[in-house]
């Protein structure tokens, strides 16, 4: 190859951060992003240019004439054009029909009369990943862009735990109530929103919310202030509302003009470009002087999903959660037309197929998720234990049929050519095996650490969600073997020691989950650190099953010809 005819090829990204290829206003991916017909190269002559200028404009080396690039796909494509001199001319940008093997030739001209010329073989391959699941798989914890609170959230943040808020105000708020003056209840009602919040603070329904609020005697201010000295927190004065503190993330008093809610690819689920497997679909694109590998990825993925309610169906939420008056709302789903996960994806491909389906789902249809009353964290002594007992039946005897027809819709509704399906990081509590639970989460000596506690965890109920855990996995491993599905391991390996109370924990704490997202959804959930584990457990199997040549290339050196 003559020293003036060297080029590079590159083709953008196409991960759907980077094109923002998701619409959110409709809910949808751009159809465009979905199934493109185009696809753009890149093309550098790096070899004419001889430097640059003061002002750092490029040099064109002065034998340099003209150029001239040919693009070609055997018969189907074929696209010439030419360049004359001037400082851009190294660089250009072509559009081709679809993926595949190229025979790119550049052509330079001379002033003195003489050519030179090269060709390279490029192969540009596009592969459809689709993510279906639950909070693991949306990246919930994460936000794309997160939160940023008021001094005031901040300080309810740093408290840590809702309930133990709601402690310091048994004796608080009398004055609050008098302030709203009348339709107290529809009032509250307004600020809050439906999904967890409720639920995290171990209140079931508005009567109860209400109730409490006119039982309390002391201000709200004065109540917030007991929580912060307790805490040896900054003295922070200027709550103004009890809804806004409900709602934290979107309301408060405060001088920052930047305050503002977290952001996210979906916020009806909770759905971010941080997850893991939205990371692991960035990471496993390539690029090289022979070829590109490009991702079209998308996400269906929703906090809270059942393998029933969320990729068969719609998510729900149980109406305990909710008051009486909220029984016509247990659908949740309604901003993409009640649709599963599943039958969303299938609408929004058309015809495209799917090349990889990644899943991630089941901990839910045990008992974990926030959307129900009876969840197994935020139950407390012998209820738990009655519903460690039922989840463990549950994994022997419904979590297999489940995966049956989850595999029946899979396969008759999506036919993708692989699926795939990873374990989960069930080493969350095991810190607290041997030497018992911090934070939130905590009991000593038989006594909740915090107040009146939130979740009281003790050694045991820690032990008992470890061997749930480990059961889990070994059913989804189970079900893999069954249908041909591709098992995603190496996460509980990668997790180990990093367990929410440990030193270096690789899961959202209570107060990030505050004050980096606005609610308390996303604690227990991978933080940064472990999405990247996940990343990278997801990257090495798709690079093993689906991104390996079929065959193996020849030296770099044969794909290149001089004419």
């Amino acid at each position: 190859m003559s020293r003036l005819t060297f080029f590079t090829v590159s083709v953008p990204s196409r991960h759907p951060a980077k094109l923002q290829a998701y619409d959110e206003l409709n809910h949808r991916y751009r159809p465009e992003y979905v199934d493109p017909k185009l696809w753009e190269l890149q093309l550098h002559a790096w070899s004419i240019m001889a430097g640059e200028d003061d002002n750092g404009r490029p040099i064109i080396n002065p034998s340099v004439e003209s150029l001239k690039w040919t693009i070609e796909k055997e018969v189907s494509f074929k696209k010439e054009f030419s360049r004359g001199l001037s400082v851009t001319m190294f660089k250009t940008t072509v559009q081709v029909p679809e993926p595949g093997e190229y025979d790119i030739t550049l052509e330079i001209n001379l002033k003195n009369g003489a050519k030179e010329k090269s060709t390279r073989k490029y192969r540009l391959r596009d592969f459809l990943i689709v993510s279906l699941g639950d909070s693991f798989a949306s990246g919930e914890g994460n936000p794309d862009v997160p939160a940023v609170p008021s001094p005031d959230q901040k300080a309810l943040c740093k408290a840590t735990t809702p309930l133990l808020v709601i402690r310091n105000l048994k004796d608080s708020v009398r004055k609050f109530i008098k302030g709203l003056g009348d339709n107290v209840k529809d009032k509250i009602e307004e600020g809050i929103p439906l999904i967890g919040k409720i639920g995290v603070a171990g209140i079931n329904n508005i009567e109860n919310i209400h109730e409490f609020i006119q039982d309390t005697t002391r201000s709200l201010k004065d109540a917030v202030i007991d929580v912060l000295r307790d805490f040896e927190a900054v003295f922070v004065e200027g709550v103004k509302e009890f809804g806004n503190w409900i709602g934290i993330g979107s309301g408060g008093s405060t001088d920052n003009i930047n305050i503002h809610a977290a952001g996210w690819q979906e916020r009806f689920a909770h759905r971010s470009y941080r997850s893991g497997h939205s990371l692991a679909a960035k990471e496993v694109e390539t690029e090289s002087l022979y070829g590109a590998d490009r991702i079209t990825f998308l996400s269906f993925a929703r906090s809270g999903s059942e393998i029933e309610d969320g990729l068969l169906g719609p998510r729900t939420i149980d109406p305990d959660l909710l008051g009486t008056d909220f029984l016509d709302a247990a659908d949740i789903d309604g901003w993409t037309g009640n649709r599963g996960q599943i039958e969303e994806a299938k609408d929004t491909l058309q015809s495209r197929r799917i090349d990889a389906l990644i899943i991630t789902v089941s901990v839910n249809d045990l008992g974990f998720s926030s959307l129900t009353s009876d969840s197994i964290l935020y139950e407390k002594g012998e209820k738990r234990k009655e519903l460690m007992d039922a989840t463990e039946k549950k994994i022997i005897k419904d979590l297999p049929k489940s995966f049956e027809r989850l595999n029946t819709a899979v396969k008759t509704k999506l036919n993708p050519r692989k699926v795939f399906i990873t374990e989960y990081p069930i080493n969350v509590f095991k810190e607290i095996e041997t030497q018992g639970a911090c934070g939130v989460l905590g009991v000593k000596d038989g006594r909740p650490i915090l107040g009146d506690g939130f979740f009281d965890l003790s050694t045991s109920d820690a032990k008992g969600m470890g061997k749930l855990g480990r059961e889990l996995n070994g059913k989804i491993k189970e079900a893999a073997n069954k249908f041909g599905w591709v098992f995603i391991d190496g996460l509980v390996a990668g997790f180990d020691g990093h367990g929410y109370c440990a030193g270096q924990p690789y899961f959202v704490s209570a107060e990030e989950s505050c004050r980096d997202q606005g609610d308390f959804e996303g604690m227990l959930h991978p933080n940064a650190s472990g999405h990247e584990v996940t990343r990278d457990c997801i990257a090495k199997v798709l690079r093993r099953e689906l991104l390996a040549p079929e065959e193996r290339w020849l030296q770099p050196v044969l794909h290149v010809m001089m004419r």
